[in-house]
């Protein structure tokens, strides 16, 4: 692909789910087909709700900072890592993570829940 600089990249995103293990895996790599370096940044929006999330669900974030998206998310700040069961007419939460890698460079998201609890 070509951006309106003329700049050159190539992407490629592979999802991975195993047979038998709790664990969707989602690896992205960004090629620069250019011949000088360009700015990257990549954005994943996920839309996650009942049946996966529940109120015994944990939802675990490695971060280096959250930032809310609307006044109302931010005072829900509070009750960030807690899954509130489905309500009518409740407006939404939505947060911005920055992502904190691990010591080999990935970035982990884990969703717990009273099925998978022991992983």
């Amino acid at each position: 692909m070509r951006d309106a600089r003329g700049r050159r990249s190539a992407a490629d995103e592979n999802h991975r789910v195993e047979y038998l293990r709790n664990v969707i895996e989602v690896t992205d790599t960004v090629q620069n087909d250019g011949y000088r370096s360009a700015p990257h940044m990549l954005l994943y929006h996920c839309n996650l709700g009942y049946p996966l999330l529940q109120p015994d669900s944990h939802l675990r974030i490695l971060n280096q900072g959250v930032r809310p998206r609307t006044p109302f998310a931010k005072t829900m700040l509070p009750e960030l890592d807690t899954i509130l069961p489905p309500q009518d007419a409740m407006e939404e939460m939505c947060y911005y993570y920055t992502p904190a890698p691990d010591e080999d460079g990935w970035e982990h998201v884990r969703l717990k829940t009273a099925v998978n609890s022991s992983d």
